[in-house]
């Protein structure tokens, strides 16, 4: 896909693995999430092989086509269309966002309607409508809003009409086509599979969310021991991230 300028904006996709589209009605988001897929896809860097969707597409995956590599890994781009009908809080939130590291998912989440902040972290809008000008381009701005504050910036996309007909543009997805279901019986199906040797006390891990185990004290699901690790290695990609971009600005 001819994206004009948006290392830092895929970099910061490739870190954090959860996308919002956000913008009007017919303001290009879901053009969007599959164009991105597609680009993901093709780069081949995180080994991505399928597309999810509950949106009707050419492009998507069946799940009886799919297949899991090392038992662990969907390696797949989830685009969830609509998202905010029916993802309404963090509850519905986290039953997307466990362990898109340790599954190496992409998420993507177009939505007209307002959606959870869970998911709305990395979030990109287009700004600009080139073509009114006679310009085939879209300009977007993306914006990371972390607990340091936020980063913006701004990529092209060249000639958007090219998606055009990969997606039924009339479907209405009223839900996710059971896509939190997928993702939670992989859970179920990875923790039954891996071997019972982290316990350091009978009786501690008495509380579980969704299968997953959680220390006792801490609420929320704050307290999944796997989600300490994912959020290490994302803090680690964002670091690294800010390094290479304040060797930028210095040059």
């Amino acid at each position: 896909m001819p994206f004009i300028g948006h290392e830092v904006f895929f970099q910061q996709v490739r870190a954090w693995r959860t996308l919002a589209f956000e913008g009007r009605v017919g303001g290009g988001k879901t053009s969007l999430a599959f164009a991105i897929a597609a680009h993901l896809l093709e780069d081949g860097r995180m080994h991505l092989r399928y597309l999810v969707s509950n949106a009707e597409s050419i492009w998507t995956d069946e799940p009886g086509s799919m297949t899991v590599r090392d038992e662990r890994f969907l390696d797949s781009v989830v685009i969830v269309d609509e998202a905010g009908l029916f993802i309404k809080g963090g509850p519905d939130a986290d039953e997307y966002l466990a362990f898109t590291r340790k599954m190496n998912l992409i998420l993507m989440f177009p939505s007209a309607n307002d959606m959870t902040r869970k998911i709305t972290k990395l979030a990109v809008s287009r700004v600009y409508n080139l073509q009114l000008i006679g310009l085939p381009m879209w300009i977007y701005e993306w914006s990371l809003r972390t607990k340091s504050g936020r980063e913006k910036g701004k990529f092209g996309w060249w000639q958007p009409s090219e998606i055009w007909g990969v997606f039924n543009t009339e479907h209405m997805p009223y839900d996710d086509a059971g896509i939190s279901i997928w993702l939670q019986k992989h859970i179920e199906q990875i923790i039954e599979n891996q071997p019972a040797t982290l316990r350091y006390a009978e009786g501690t891990a008495t509380q579980s969310i969704g299968g997953r185990k959680q220390i006792p004290g801490l609420e929320g699901g704050e307290g999944v021991i796997e989600d300490f690790a994912q959020a290490a290695g994302e803090l680690s990609d964002a670091l690294s991230l800010s390094a290479q971009q304040s060797g930028k600005r210095r040059r």
